[in-house]
Formats: C-alpha cells, sequence, structure tokens
C-alpha cells in the first residue's frame, strides 16, 4: 500500500467547497480543527459543526463518487491525512478498525438523515416534528394503518412482529386480537425465515422489516425493488426506492436498535440476509467488503442529502424538476441522452413528499412542457437530460423555500 499523504491547511482556508466535483480523496484530521458549513441549515448531516483530531470529511463524496455536500474551512492550522480512493479499498484490508470507524460514522449519520426528512416532511405541512416514542405502540400503530387500507399482509407482519418483538406489552396482547380478526384476508405464505437462511425471496408487496421492529439481519438487495417508507401523519411517506445493489436495514443491525422505516418490495425480490454473527465473518475473511459497504452507505447520505434539500421547495413542480435531475445524477446518465427511469409517476411524486392523488395539476404541468413524458409501462421517459438539467439549474437560482425553523441545525 503507498504511504498516506500528510497536508497542513492554514487558519480560514477551503478545503473542500460545497458542489464541488471530489477528487477522489477525503481527509483525516490529525492536528487542528475545521467549521463544517452547508447552504441549507435545516439539512442536518452532523451532529457538530466543528471537526477535531481524528474527524474525517469529504468521505461520502470520495465514496459516492458524487459532489461534495458540505463545505469544510480550517478554524485554526489544520494537519490531514490524505485517503484516496483506491487507497481506501487497500486500508480496509489492512486496517479494518478505520474502515469501521468510518461505517459506524455514516449509519449514524444516516439515522439522523432519516430523521431529519420525516420532520421536515411534517413541518411542511405544519405538524409538529417526531418526537420518539415506545416502539411497541409505534409498531402496533403501523399494524393499524396497514389494516386501515386492506393491506392485510402487510398489517399482519407488523402485529407479528409486535408480538414477537414486545411480548410483555400489552400491544402485544392486542396485536394477536387483530391478527385473528383479519387473518383470513392474508395471502402470504411465509413472515418468518431461519436465521441460517441467507438466499431469500420475496414476493411483491411483502415486508422486510417495519418500523420499530428489532433489527437483527441486513438486506442486500440481488434483484428487484423496494420502497423504504415512514408513517406520517396517517400517511405512508416514500423515503426512497432501492434497487439491486443497494442495502436495507443495516442501521438497525449494527446499531443494535429498531428500525425507524418500513422496507417493501413493489416487486419480487431476491436478497441476501446478513446477520451480525453472518457480517463479522465476511468482515474478517473478506475486508474488501468493508470498502463496497461504504461506497453504498456513502451513496445512501448523498441521496438523503438531496432528498432533504428537494423538500425545501415550495413549488411542487420544481420539486418534480429537481428530483429527476437527482434520479439522473443517480443513476450516471451522461447529459444530452435520453432515459427511461425504472419507476412510474406515482413514485415520483411519493419521493418528492406528496400524495399522488393530490397532485394531478402538478403532473399536468409537468407533461405539458414536454421534457418529461411516460412510456408504454408506465415509466417516466425524459426526452434529453440535458434539458432537464438546465431547467433544474434555473429553479434553483431563484428557489422558493419553506419558511423552516432552523434552530439548532448546523
Amino acid at each position: 500500500m503507498r504511504p498516506l499523504l500528510t497536508v497542513s491547511f492554514p487558519k480560514d482556508a477551503y478545503i473542500t467547497i460545497e458542489d464541488s466535483p471530489n477528487a477522489g480523496r477525503f481527509y483525516i484530521i490529525t492536528e487542528g480543527e475545521a467549521q463544517v458549513f452547508k447552504s441549507h441549515g435545516f439539512v442536518r448531516y452532523r451532529k457538530n459543526s466543528i471537526l477535531g483530531p481524528g474527524d474525517s470529511f469529504a468521505t461520502v463524496a470520495c465514496l459516492s463518487g458524487h459532489k461534495e455536500i458540505e463545505t469544510v474551512k480550517a478554524k485554526t492550522d489544520l494537519t490531514l491525512v490524505v485517503v484516496e480512493r483506491s487507497q481506501f479499498a487497500e486500508l480496509a484490508q489492512t486496517n479494518t478498525k478505520i474502515a469501521m470507524k468510518i461505517i459506524m460514522q455514516f449509519v449514524s449519520n444516516i439515522r439522523m438523515l432519516n430523521a431529519t426528512l420525516s420532520n421536515i416532511t411534517l413541518l411542511g405541512s405544519g405538524k409538529r416534528e417526531i418526537v420518539s416514542d415506545d416502539p411497541a405502540p409505534q409498531l402496533y400503530r403501523v399494524g393499524e394503518f396497514y389494516q386501515s387500507k386492506s393491506m392485510f399482509n402487510q398489517a399482519y407482519y407488523a402485529y407479528l412482529r409486535c408480538t414477537q418483538n414486545y411480548v410483555d406489552s400489552p400491544f402485544s396482547i392486542t396485536a394477536k386480537e387483530e391478527m385473528e380478526k383479519i387473518k383470513s384476508h392474508v395471502t402470504q405464505e411465509k413472515f418468518d425465515y431461519p436465521k441460517e437462511e441467507f438466499k431469500r425471496v420475496y414476493p411483491k408487496n411483502a415486508m422486510l422489516f417495519a418500523e420499530s421492529e428489532l433489527g437483527n439481519v441486513l438486506f442486500f438487495i440481488v434483484k428487484g425493488k423496494v420502497k423504504v417508507t415512514r408513517i406520517e401523519d396517517n400517511r405512508e411517506v416514500t423515503l426512497s426506492i432501492m434497487s439491486t445493489g443497494d442495502i436495507c436495514g443495516m442501521l438497525a443491525m449494527l446499531e443494535g436498535l429498531p428500525h425507524t422505516t418500513n422496507a417493501m418490495t413493489l416487486e419480487e425480490c431476491e436478497t441476501l440476509a446478513v446477520g451480525p454473527m453472518g457480517f463479522e465473518t465476511v468482515t474478517k475473511t473478506q475486508p474488501q467488503f468493508l470498502f463496497k459497504i461504504s461506497s453504498i452507505l456513502a451513496e445512501q447520505i448523498w441521496f438523503l442529502h438531496k432528498q432533504i434539500a428537494n423538500r425545501s421547495l415550495y413549488d411542487p413542480l420544481v420539486r418534480l424538476y429537481d428530483m429527476l435531475t437527482v434520479m439522473l445524477e443517480k443513476g450516471g446518465v451522461p447529459a444530452g441522452e435520453p432515459y427511461t427511469f425504472y419507476f412510474g409517476l406515482s413514485e415520483l411524486v411519493e419521493m418528492t413528499g406528496y400524495a399522488p392523488q393530490n397532485c394531478d395539476e402538478m403532473t399536468k404541468r409537468l407533461f405539458s412542457e414536454n421534457m418529461v413524458r411516460l412510456d408504454e409501462e408506465g415509466k417516466i421517459h425524459v426526452v434529453s437530460s440535458l434539458e432537464l438539467v438546465r431547467k433544474n439549474e434555473a429553479n434553483w437560482k431563484q428557489p422558493v423555500f419553506f419558511p423552516f425553523d432552523q434552530e439548532g441545525t448546523d
């Protein structure tokens, strides 16, 4: 492995600039302090905006291959270790502790960003910020929500996990009663898998996990698509749509905490389910696996950051254009080429935080400008990615934001 480079910056020097291309490297502070700035104060990414020895930055941009998501300025004279992307792959094999520290920091950041995304959605609709509660009633309420929508497989799953995870809770008893009421409507044949069953195939609309369920495995999506949601204000809010190569459920598995989201298949899905012991074994025998994990988590952080910025936009049509541009960048689509996404109109609308049934007017506006259309299968087709990107850039020059309270954010 090539030796790591050490560099120094004087006080007030800028090391990274938000939205600028990453040079394929990240930094670890060895001496001094740095200040983190963001263009939108409500986008919470770190617990603290002051970084010190042992902290790293530019990791998300480096490992995801996207632009920088934060500006970092030297608060004092600063000494840094420079890690190239290719060096991190080697570093993960020779020093798993450093790689695991970065992974756990990513996990913490994703949990914070998920909470921020949910809170900003509620604030935008005039609701109060989410307050954490006992997980048993939260999980039971997931079952209630799906039952009220006649989604009996999903309701049965949530109730079942409530009885399994929180045996001593009074909600466990009530959940059993509700399971009896709806079991005649349940069509899914299998809800439980043996721990040793590594390869799992889930039918369409099956739950991988539910909010407040205790997490004991993470899922690699080998084939298919998974919708990640939260139940907020008595509606299902789509946070993201994951597909082949993505991971879901890692936060709960690594932290030993309940899931903060729901994950439901949009089509038949093939997955690899890895528990704590399996994860530890894989990282010891195949340390390059840590580089893959880090890259996937970095991609998730980047996407969550973009979603939060998108939710700040007041005009629904501007949100749609912005989300399409984000998804083009996420997919690495070359500028100027036509492109057909793997999702349709309702999924796009949900990713921007709106309910599809309330968005007829804004979708009419979207199609009237002739940059986007639906193909024969109902998938969104972009006529020219370059024109779409230019349209979105023009929108952001004079954006209209929700008046969020930014107190307490970085």
